[in-house]
């Protein structure tokens, strides 16, 4: 919710929820929402902050005013204020507990159980307010009057980092967070298929971007960077937008209140125009002086290729200077009242073929004239929210003079293996814009200029970076300090428990428990093995499934931790004997040096396995009955 919108609601004394009464999607928090009574009181949260004491003054639920385009679709209720403290709030941490009740608990709005209005009063009563229950007429035994929390938007971190030691899930948990930040809920509905479906589908909406990085990955590929551009025979050189500022574009766009303008908008009328010159190559032009010209072809980007009557050389007219010049030019009339070509064309667009440049521009304007009321109809469904192109999105971006700013549609880029790139040199000057504080909406807004394309460039504050981090990969750099100050840090370690079933009598958790428990102190916690290279195996699965996990995963991984020190690779397998040592003759040579090789027909023999979290292992039967 933007700083406006609050404001709005605060003057009106308003509280709101995203969710309709009726609609069950969020936990359902609408229908807790219309449930609560006329005179049951409530306190606020905003921003992990406890703002306000209030008391509910009306009995149903309102959909926001059409003209508040930030609350659109939210729902409004109105009540008396007991107490304000938003000039000194206080601070959600200094609550302790996590409760759904308290400010840091999992809803929105939970109604706080009679049994827990003693330690309401004293963990947020008192402290926050410097009031007890009887001011209320609560007591531990209250009828009448009930006591709510209600939290204005859930508190996620705009940017943060899930870390931890491979096979912890880091990756497979960005849909999670992803769908906490788009749905606005803490626990996402529905099983993982059905979440990832749910992911999959916004990415080809736009909504959602992933990316890896890697040591080659660069500033140019994440921000902007200049690419080659082969148009006919044409060689040139064009800027490209890497996926964040696509991502940032969106966003922003998502963010801006658009409204109808008075004239066809410049990437409404291009885009129209480029349909109609593609269904009817060459597409006929006619120069200032009457002499005929062509457009022969239209590349993806959206650059027109115009030739001269009786001509196969082309001159390339780009969409940058085509907008400066309608810029200048937006009708008939003004154009007509050029005198010179030299001063009138050159001097807006500074180079390129003036000829075929105002030949271009007049082609455009006549289109406009013809098409005047359909472009129109299109401009006015844009505005409406409908589908926009990246590049239309950019230029009605840098038209808008003093944007309004609402709430916005939240966006979510995820970043897997973060610490595998150069962070500092991918992230550039953007290491200050995504910093909370800094995004546009937000009190200390700042954008800068960047150096490729010069434009004018901030982070949105409904732009989400989510990322991933794999402690153990310790051929890399460690992330950069700037960028680790603005990521909130989520600890994503190893969890046996999750493994609650046996393969051929193999206690998978008790096993994992062991060797991790010895790598912590062999080498770190944050070498450990995670729980999700086990997690596709079952009750059915056999010692061969498990052996090929140990194969291919847990060995290699050992190895590569303890740089073929064997002797604590066989510390942490415990009594298993996995690898043995090599007796190699005829040599030609003496040595003193151990090869070691893993003993594979042991892999396939669920006792191994066993051994490594019972170290006292009684031996098979047959054995000991000859022993």
């Amino acid at each position: 919710m933007s700083d406006l919108d609050h404001a709005w609601l605060t003057q009106r004394q308003y509280v709101a929820q995203g969710w309709a009464p009726d609609d069950k999607k969020g936990q359902g928090q609408g229908q807790s929402f219309a449930e609560i009574r006329q005179g049951d009181y409530f306190y606020l949260v905003r921003n992990g902050k406890v703002i306000l004491l209030g008391k509910f003054s009306t009995n149903v639920p309102e959909p926001a005013p059409a003209e508040r385009h930030g609350l659109a679709k939210w729902w409004i209720r109105q009540y008396d204020i007991i107490k304000s403290i938003a000039d000194q709030p206080l601070l959600s941490t200094a609550v302790p507990g996590s409760q759904a009740w308290k400010p840091q608990g999992y809803s929105t709005i939970w109604e706080i159980p009679t049994k827990d209005y003693a330690e309401f009063e004293t963990a947020l009563l008192r402290p926050a307010f410097s009031m007890n229950l009887a001011e209320l007429g609560l007591n531990a035994s209250a009828s009448g009057h009930s006591m709510s929390t209600i939290k204005q938007s859930p508190v996620i971190a705009l940017n943060r980092i899930l870390y931890g030691p491979p096979g912890t899930g880091k990756t497979f948990n960005t849909v999670v967070e992803t769908l906490r930040v788009i749905e606005g809920t803490d626990k996402p509905e529905g099983s993982h298929e059905e979440q990832k479906r749910r992911f999959d589908k916004l990415r080809k909406e736009g909504r959602v971007a992933f990316v890896t990085f890697h040591q080659s990955f660069s500033y140019e590929d994440f921000v902007e960077g200049v690419r080659a551009d082969v148009s006919g025979n044409n060689l040139s050189y064009r800027n490209k937008d890497g996926i964040f500022k696509q991502m940032a574009t969106s966003a922003l766009f998502d963010k801006i209140v658009w409204t109808s303008a008075s004239d066809v908008s410049f990437p409404i009328l291009y885009q129209e125009f480029i349909k109609t010159v593609k269904a009817n190559l060459p597409y006929p032009l006619t120069s200032s002086t009457g002499r005929a010209l062509r457009i022969t072809h239209v590349s993806e980007q959206g650059t027109m290729n115009i030739a001269h009557h009786g001509s196969d050389i082309s001159h390339p007219m780009g969409v940058n200077r085509m907008q400066k010049l309608y810029e200048a030019y937006p009708s008939r009339e003004k154009l007509k009242a050029i005198t010179n070509l030299e001063t009138g064309i050159s001097g807006v667009i500074k180079q390129g073929n003036r000829t075929a440049y105002w030949a271009m521009i007049s082609g455009l304007l006549d289109f406009k004239e013809r098409q005047y009321d359909d472009l129109k109809e299109a401009q006015s469904d844009n505005n409406d929210g409908g589908d926009v192109a990246y590049e239309d999105k950019k230029a009605r971006i840098a038209s808008a003079d003093e944007p309004v700013y609402r709430t916005g549609k939240p966006y979510v880029l995820v970043i897997d293996e973060i610490n595998r790139g150069n962070t500092s040199r991918i992230f550039g000057e953007l290491i200050t814009l995504i910093e909370a504080s800094k995004r546009i909406g937000a009190s200390d807004e700042i954008q800068l200029q960047l150096p490729y394309s010069n434009d004018t460039f901030g982070v949105p504050d409904n732009l989400y970076l989510i990322g991933t981090m794999n402690t153990a990969d310790r051929s890399l750099t460690h992330i950069d300090t700037a960028l680790r100050r603005r990521f909130d840090f989520i600890e994503m370690m190893p969890q046996p428990k999750l493994l609650k079933f046996s393969v051929a009598g193999v206690d998978l958790c008790r096993m994992l428990e062991a060797m991790n428990n010895r790598i912590e102190h062999l080498y770190d916690r944050e070498h450990t093995i995670g729980h999700a290279f086990f997690m596709h195996l079952n009750e059915n699965s056999t010692i061969a499934d498990l052996a090929q996990i140990f194969r291919n995963k847990v060995l290699p991984l050992l190895e590569e931790y303890f740089f073929e020190d064997w002797d604590k690779i066989a510390k942490v397998l415990g009594k298993a004997d996995i690898y043995a040592v090599r007796q190699t003759k005829d040599l030609g040579f003496e040595t003193t040096t151990k090869v070691y090789w893993r003993d594979t027909e042991k892999l396939e023999q669920a006792s191994t396995y066993i051994r490594i979290y019972e170290l006292h292992v009684m031996a098979p039967l047959a054995q000991a009955a000859n022993a």
